[in-house]
């Protein structure tokens, strides 16, 4: 049923002759949200229900919602809120090969690609979260992963930022535009716009200066982003105009100079490690500055001045003290200090490692990934590493298992059957993912092979995808399944793999493998369709002419169309296969 919110865009659709695509029915929304384990936002879902599906909408059109999608990143949790400042973005994103870079969205609406340095695309998309302390919120992302962290528009859900497009003639008539064309508040209004504009608009300026490489922001403009960071009314507008500093000039001690002095702790932590990373400022007027914030009453600005000013004796206190936020903030700041002072070395480490018993697990996974970074110097860290694999918190033991299996060393190998057992299937999958890039896995294939029927889909891929890259190929019996798999991103997975194991040669035609590639050619998919092909194109013989040619009548994409002809004049009559 429409209510007042989603009559006014349907009305405003109406006055402008616009189209969507058909509402989804309730059971099928239903049933897409339970099969994916999550539950759309309010505002979205009563737009696809009750007003339209996909059409008309900022830039390039609304996308449609798939509701027979099957996909398990849909339930992952989106990293970023609306107020986070990304440090190194494209990295923390992509920590665990589980986990797409951008899971827990659904894409709405793709915009305008950009030049963002010579033959550099940017490739900016909006999203809907689903997950975190965005959810409902749409955020711009560049779907190249490449150019700039997530972005939230200011609008507080999906039917605000709809409407906006609706309420602007310009972005209805101009398909190629961005988040980066919007009008918003500027340098000049920082400090006296809405909140969510302010920091919308401070994300985008530290977007197009602060990973440039051929451009710096003019001393007039940091000097604007510093006072807003001290001025603005809200500490939220202050902590993203400090962060936006630090982005958009290689160098911006000066500036950062008087934000010591921020009201806000964020801000002053954030102006402690600008400052400390200058070359501008005098060396000693730098420290003479931070040093009065060792006595800061929030231990995150203590923590990071001790780190600055490499100060073991503080970061040993906080360690050792009872504030749990202060041991915390001092944990992340103990591998940097590990390799810039390798005479206070044993020092912090010694005060780590009693957190490792921590009655907090975010304690313990700091503890952990503190201790990891010392093991070149540390002869026990290692076995810690080992014996925290078995801490009753996921957080931890994925801090354990991460630091091992990044290492390199091949004690890491002794914890695999540990690792391929633990009940947390982030694990099980970076620890097959590892494995099949860097470990021997003929050694543990049978405990790989009883992967593939693990309960989670995107394990049994990493499973297939190791046993494939080895050269240690599961029976087929136990393999095809994979391929005809509900999941989506799973089947693509197990079909590029099958591919890339069909190009050093196998399987054979014949058997269930060979049998499911061929159902695959039905796939309503064109990539799915597309993949079998290639596969297809060295295992076929003249038995499989009848199903080829069913498919290549009823195949609408060309380039599928010219693959598949090419398999069917490739067949030699005798019935061998095609051959490359």
């Amino acid at each position: 049923m429409i209510d007042e919110r989603t009559a006014r865009p349907a009305a405003k659709l109406a006055e402008l002759g616009a189209e969507l695509g058909p509402p989804l029915p309730e059971n099928r929304v239903a049933a897409f949200e339970e099969r994916n384990g999550i539950r759309l936002p309010d505002a979205y879902r009563r737009f696809v229900t009750t007003v339209g599906n996909g059409g008309a909408g900022p830039y390039r059109g609304l996308l449609a919602l798939d509701p027979d999608l099957r996909d398990p990143q849909l339930a992952g949790t989106f990293r970023y809120g609306p107020d986070d400042l990304p440090g190194m973005w494209s990295w923390e994103t992509t920590e665990w090969a589980y986990w797409d870079m951008y899971c827990g969205t659904v894409p709405l609406a793709r915009q305008h690609d950009i030049e963002w340095e010579y033959h550099e695309t940017a490739e900016p998309e909006s999203r809907l979260v689903l997950s975190g302390p965005g959810r409902g919120r749409v955020v711009m992302v560049d779907a190249s992963g490449d150019w700039f962290p997530p972005i939230h528009h200011p609008a507080p859900d999906f039917l605000a930022w709809y409407e906006e497009w609706l309420d602007d003639p310009r972005s209805r008539v101009h398909r190629y535009g961005s988040d980066f064309d919007r009008p918003g508040a500027r340098l000049h209004d920082l400090r006296a716009a809405d909140p969510d504009e302010a920091v919308w608009a401070a994300h985008r300026m530290a977007a197009t200066m602060g990973n440039r490489v051929t451009e710096q922001a003019p001393p007039n403009f940091c000097e604007g982003l510093a006072g807003a960071a001290l001025d603005a009314p809200s500490a939220r507008v202050r902590g993203a105009a400090a962060w936006a500093l630090g982005r958009v000039r290689r160098d911006v001690g000066r500036y950062a100079l008087p934000l010591l002095r921020g009201r806000d702790p964020r801000v002053r932590r954030i102006a402690i490690r600008q400052v400390a990373a200058s070359a501008e400022v005098d060396r000693a007027d730098a420290e003479a500055s931070i040093r009065g914030l060792l006595a800061d009453a929030d231990p995150d600005v203590r923590a990071a001045a001790a780190s600055a000013l490499r100060d073991v004796a503080v970061l040993r206190a906080l360690l050792t003290g009872p504030d749990r936020r202060a041991r915390r903030a001092a944990l992340g700041e103990v591998p940097v200090l590990l390799h810039r002072l390798p005479d206070g070395r044993d020092v912090l480490v010694r005060a780590a490692r009693p957190l490792l018993r921590d009655p907090h697990p975010d304690v313990r996974a700091a503890a952990v990934t503190a201790i990891g970074a010392a093991r070149e110097h540390v002869p026990w860290a290692g076995p810690m590493l080992h014996a925290a694999l078995t801490d009753p918190s996921a957080p931890v033991r994925r801090a354990a298992a991460g630091r091992l299996l990044r290492s390199g060393d091949p004690s890491a190998l002794q914890a695999a059957p540990v690792l391929l057992a633990d009940p947390d299937p982030v694990i099980r999958h970076e620890t097959l993912y590892r494995l099949g890039r860097d470990g021997p896995v003929r050694d543990r294939a049978a405990g790989v092979r009883a992967l593939l029927a693990d309960p989670d889909p995107q394990v049994r891929a990493a499973a297939l995808h190791a046993l494939l890259e080895a050269g240690a190929p599961p029976p087929e019996d136990e393999w095809a399944p994979l391929l005809t798999d509900p999941c989506g991103p799973v089947r693509h997975r197990a079909l590029r793999s099958t591919l890339r194991a069909v190009r050093h040669g196998g399987p054979g035609p014949g058997g269930p493998v060979h049998e499911a590639l061929h159902r695959t050619l039905a796939a309503p998919d064109r990539e799915l369709r597309s993949t079998t092909s290639f596969a297809l194109e060295r295992t076929c013989t003249a038995e499989c002419r009848p199903v080829l040619a069913a498919a290549l009548a009823a195949e609408d994409d060309r380039v599928i169309r010219h693959t598949l002809g090419k398999i069917l004049d490739a067949i030699s009559r005798d019935g061998t296969p095609a051959g490359p």
